[in-house]
Order: structure tokens, then sequence, then C-alpha cells
């Protein structure tokens, strides 16, 4: 019985590896791939003009929340319990809801921000920056339902080609408005507002292939019975995201919140392939769970730790070469950076979390629930940002971050527990994080003043933490029927 189980299991982690590999390198790619362009931009763009920057993503994010009423999001849940003959016009009503209040929202929430720019704004360039960056950010939440569609019907080689198509279509436009023309901060947003309009005409192709334009009602009124609450929860969240930027620049400096927005440019990277692997996790977990169920429960507790790791290894990769990434590009202004990374790495992967060992609430419908550990979270950012911003700046910040990701998910995995039961392997999770912490410690006592040495040994650590975690993954049995085929191979040959 045990042995069928495994095969059953060995057989799925081989089938969604297949796909998540192509999801996780197109998405996380292209992510990574903006980010190395990073320090050429450095060379054109201030400190100040990340900061505003920093602004742009603070409002795009908050008024993110409404555009599109989170309709991508029902997509996801709902488009396995459709049949076959419905799926395309049920498919055609989310996409074209989800565009349409995507539109009118977002071109209502600039006439708002022009009417009280002055106000708002105050020595900030509005029409020549701002208002150009959030038509970019606007334009740019019109892709999320082309991209959710491609995942929920399966098509890793459409995604993955979407995809890289887009970016470096973005990253050409990127070059040559700021780099050539150098149109400095202007060009940036001009660039991103032209590439998110080829993204949408190409993504409008995709579309007419897997939905048929219409408007059902009761199709619309089921999503967005489900999409709806978690439209709080979402601003609760945004706010609670950019609070403590508010809080650095009402306290501090627009350059101290600008080095904040260059530490969140690398911390950022692991949210950014966590949201890669979420792209292929959370569609394979409404699916296995919805076919298998009990057998679906235990086989997502098996094949979470296999997503897990490569956040670990992420994390701790950004927190090993940071330093060496700074002082190669050698620019003093930037220095900061590196010492404040590894502090603010932790939250960012403990956030990470909710996906794999809290999703009760999502699987069980019950998003009108999803705004309770989001508040609580909110009030701890609120309390300790008020409290500790104003008087240790930074130090500040990362204590905030710390205790709001653990109150967010120790509620939300409580909640979780609750409506949809998941049975949890902590012993293998603390390791993990143990494991992260002693390797990263033991890497700045090593640390060498030669660039080359420096580099070499901390590849040398991440390798070595890379491979004992997943043997401990994988499990003591496994390892050792390891090392027993290889010790039998030996003993034939010799």
């Amino acid at each position: 019985m045990n042995k069928t189980i495994n095969l059953s299991f060995s057989n799925t982690l081989k089938n969604e590896a297949k796909g998540a590999s192509i999801y996780t390198i197109s998405t996380f790619l292209t992510q990574f791939s903006s980010f190395l362009i990073v320090p050429f931009f450095w060379r054109e763009l201030s400190v100040s003009d990340y900061g505003l920057i920093g602004v742009i993503e603070i409002i795009g994010s908050i008024a993110g929340v409404f555009l599109g009423l989170q309709l991508d999001f029902s997509l996801t849940r709902f488009y396995y319990e459709w049949s076959d003959e419905e799926r395309k016009s049920n498919t055609g009503t989310l996409w074209v809801a989800n565009w349409i209040s995507t539109l009118l929202l977002g071109f209502g929430s600039l006439c708002i921000l022009i009417i009280f720019n002055d106000y708002v704004f105050i020595n900030i360039p509005f029409y020549s920056s701002v208002l150009l960056g959030l038509i970019g950010t606007f334009l740019g939440k019109l892709v999320t339902f082309p991209f959710a569609t491609l995942r929920i019907v399966n098509l890793p080689s459409l995604y993955f080609f979407y995809s890289i198509t887009s970016f470096f279509i973005k990253m050409l436009l990127n070059i040559f408005f700021v780099l050539i023309l150098k149109k400095k901060l202007q060009g940036y947003f001009l660039s991103e507002i032209l590439g998110n309009i080829f993204t949408c005409c190409f993504g409008i192709i995709i579309m007419f292939r897997f939905a048929r334009p219409c408007l059902k009602w009761k199709i619309f009124r089921d999503a967005i019975r489900f999409s709806l609450p978690a439209i709080p929860t979402g601003l609760i969240s945004s706010g609670t995201t950019f609070l403590d930027r508010f809080l650095l620049l009402k306290f501090a400096t627009i350059e101290a919140l600008g080095i904040y927005t260059l530490c969140l440019k690398f911390t950022n990277l692991v949210l950014q392939l966590h949201g890669a692997l979420k792209v292929s996790f959370v569609p394979f977990m409404v699916k296995t769970i919805s076919l298998e169920k009990k057998d679906g429960i235990k086989k997502l507790t098996q094949i979470r730790f296999y997503y897990l790791l490569p956040l670990f290894i992420l994390s701790l990769a950004i927190s090993l070469f940071i330093k060496d990434f700074t002082l190669w590009i050698n620019k003093a202004e930037y220095f900061p950076v590196s010492d404040w990374v590894p502090w603010l790495i932790g939250p960012t992967l403990f956030s990470t979390l909710t996906v794999y060992y809290a999703p009760g609430l999502f699987l069980a419908k019950r998003t009108d629930l999803t705004w309770i550990p989001s508040t609580i979270q909110f009030f701890v950012v609120l309390t300790c940002g008020f409290s500790l911003i104003p008087y240790f700046g930074m130090n500040g910040v990362v204590i905030s971050r710390y205790a709001s990701v653990f109150a967010l998910f120790i509620f939300n995995f409580k909640l979780s527990q609750k409506y949809y039961h998941i049975p949890i392997n902590l012993g293998k999770l603390t390791f993990l994080s143990a494991f992260l912490l002693f390797t990263f410690i033991f890497s700045s006592l090593l640390h060498s003043s030669h660039l080359s040495i420096s580099i070499i040994t901390n590849l040398f650590l991440l390798i070595f933490y890379s491979i004992i975690s997943l043997l401990t993954i994988m499990g003591i049995s496994k390892y050792h029927s390891f090392f027993m085929i290889a010790k039998n191979k030996f003993s034939v040959k010799n």
C-alpha cells in the first residue's frame, strides 16, 4: 500500500514539476532579468527618482485592489467546477467584466487624483511623472487576466511565449527611453505605458482562443460574491504594505525612502519567485483537492516543501551576495542597501508561508473572513510604525515588518485550520529556517575583503545548503536508499 502511495506521489511530483518549471522559469526569469538591468538604471536614475517610483507603487497598489474586481481570482477558483461546454462563455464573461471595471475604475481614479493633485503631491511633479507612472501601472492590471487564463487551462508553452515576448518588448523600450534617449524617469514611465499596451493587444488575441466575450449575469454574480469580499482584504493588505513607506517619507527624507525602495527591489525577488511558484501551486492545489479529496490533501502536504525550497534558497542567495553586489556597483550612496537587505529578507520569506500552510479560507470559499487577519496585521504595523519609525528610522521599519508578518500568519493559520483542516509538518520548516540562519551567520564570519574569494565562498555555502535541504525534504528513507543504490553499484564494479 505504501509503495502504491509513494508511486502515486512520485508520478504527481514528476507531472507537476514539468509544468511548474515552465511557469516558474517564464515568470521569474522575466522579473529577474528586469532586476539585472537595475545597475544600468542606477547610472541614470537618482535615489530621489526611486523614492518617486515608490510613491507610484503605493498609489498603484492601493488602486489596483479595486481594478478588475479581483475576477481573475474567481476564474482560478471556479474554472474546474464549470462543465466543458460552459467554460468558454463563462471565462468570456469574467474577462469582459474584468477589463471594463479596470478601465472605468482606473479612469475614475486618475480623474480624482488630477483634481486633488495640488493637495496630495506637494513638491512632486504630477503630470510629467506621477500621472504617466499611474497610467502605466493601471494598464498593467489588464494583463493579469490573460495570464490567469493561460495558467488555469494549463498551457505552459504558450504562457512561456507570452511572458517572454512581453518582457523583451518592455525591456527594449526601457533601454531605448532611459539609456539611449536619456529621458530618465519620464522615459521609464513612457516605456512602461507602451510595453503594457503591446502586452494587452497580444492578450486579446490569446483570450479569443479560450473565451467568448459575453455577459452572463449568473456567472458574474457568483464570481462577484466570491471576489468582492477579497477587495477589503486586498485594500488593507496594500495599506499595510506601504504604511512603512508613508511613515518613512513623513518622518525621514525622500532619500531614506529611496534606499528602502531599493532594498525592496532585492527582497521582492523572493515575492516575485513566490508569485511565479504560486501560479503553478494554487491551480494544482484546487484541482488536486477538488478531484482527489483526502488523497489530494495528503499530496498537497508533501509537495509544498518542493515549492518552498526555491524560496529559501533564493533568500539565502540574496543575503549572501548583496554586499558583493553593492561593492561591484561601487556607488557610495547605495552602500547602505547591503546593510538592510539581509534583515528585510526574513519577514519577506515568512510572508510567503500563508499560501502553503494556511490556504483554508480560499479552499473553503470563505473570502469573507480574510479581512480579519489582514486588519490585525494593519494595526500591528500602525502601532509599531508610529511608535518606532519616528525614533529609530529603518530599525523601526524592520521590527514593524517582523511583528506584522508573524501576526498575519498566526491568525491566518488559525482560521485556515478551523474551516479547512490541512495537516502541518513544522519539523522540516523549522530545519530549513534554522539552517538558513546558521549558513548566513557562518558566511558573515568568513567574509573576505577580496571580492572573488567572497563570491566563491558564498557560492559553496549556497550549494551546500541546497543539497542538504533537498535531502531533508526527500526524507531519511529516500536519502538512505540513494546511498544504498550508489554503494551497490560501486560494489558491483569492484
